[in-house]
């Protein structure tokens, strides 16, 4: 790692709205018990109850008899008599509702046995969605629960032996955070929102746990054991800086010029744009490249 790399990640801890970064911390038992909170929150299920009746599961995606493509959930874990989906959904699309629609279609379809050509539900299905933005108009909460009678919103996602909830970190920030608002539980949710580690510490003063948690991703992004982890969540987090920061700078641009060749440009300047917010970001010159389509000259010259 190089110096300047180090001093950009001296005081940050994992981004966790990153998929990659997601799956790896919440798929390890380490943070069981983070897990049991976050379905206590939702559900109000008795979280010591939850902690310790935890069971991880393939997080493969198969339904029975659906023309469907196959899916990878984020985290999948059944407790007791419920199975249970974790999402954590970094933009709220019609595609990606699409894809949990299908996720809890696919298990209800696996989860239904057949004996004497009599169907069984086995288990309830819950789905928590961790949503960067908010999910259904007009709803201005933190956590929300997606029912039957809110087809009249089009959300048309829900199962009689389903539940869906919602939270909306969007609200987390503008709302709560900034506003110093903050119960316990919701406090816990920052990390889902905030990379300083300094800020987080403040915030979790007197809880271990927290603290624990927040120690565990600072270090984590200075001992790259899982090479093929940092290149994945790399990659990913170049991509959130595509459509975060100078995407849309460089479409605004074109349109103001309103010339093919405003677009042409535009388009250069969009690929310079991101080079050096990647280069500040501790990002390698090969990985810019290959993104951007620009040489490793032009950037080596950006630096």
């Amino acid at each position: 790692m190089t110096l300047e790399k180090e001093k950009l990640l001296e005081n940050q801890i994992l981004n966790l709205t990153n998929d990659v970064a997601f799956r790896r911390i919440f798929q390890d038992e380490k943070y069981k018990w983070y897990l049991s909170f976050l379905i206590s929150y939702c559900t109000k299920m008795d979280q010591k109850e939850v902690y310790d009746h935890i069971v991880y599961k393939n997080n493969l995606i198969t339904g029975e008899n659906l023309n469907k493509k196959t899916g990878e959930a984020d985290i999948l874990v059944e407790v007791k008599d419920h199975i249970i989906n974790i999402e954590m959904n970094r933009s709220v699309t019609s595609n990606l509702i699409r894809k949990n629609k299908y996720y809890i279609s696919a298990l209800d379809s696996r989860n239904t046995k057949t004996t004497n050509n009599n169907k069984i539900d086995n288990k309830f299905i819950i789905q928590i969605n961790i949503s960067t933005k908010k999910r259904i108009p007009n709803t201005n909460v933190l956590m929300y629960e997606i029912v039957q009678m809110d087809r009249n919103l089009k959300v048309e996602d829900v199962y009689n032996n389903t539940t869906i909830y919602d939270i909306n970190l969007e609200y987390l920030k503008k709302e709560l955070y900034n506003k110093n608002k903050l119960t316990k539980e919701e406090k816990r949710l920052l990390i889902f929102i905030e990379t300083n580690k300094e800020k987080l510490k403040e915030v979790f003063r007197g809880d271990k746990n927290m603290n624990e948690t927040v120690k565990d991703l600072s270090a984590l992004k200075f001992f790259k054991a899982d090479e093929e982890f940092y290149e994945s969540y790399d990659h990913e987090e170049f991509n959130r800086i595509v459509d975060e920061e100078a995407r849309e700078d460089a479409k605004k641009e074109a349109r103001e010029e309103g010339l093919a060749e405003g677009l042409k440009e535009g388009s250069k300047k969009e690929k310079i744009n991101i080079a050096k917010n990647s280069l500040s970001k501790g990002i390698d010159i090969d990985t810019i490249s290959q993104i951007t389509g620009l040489s490793i000259e032009e950037i080596e010259k950006l630096k």
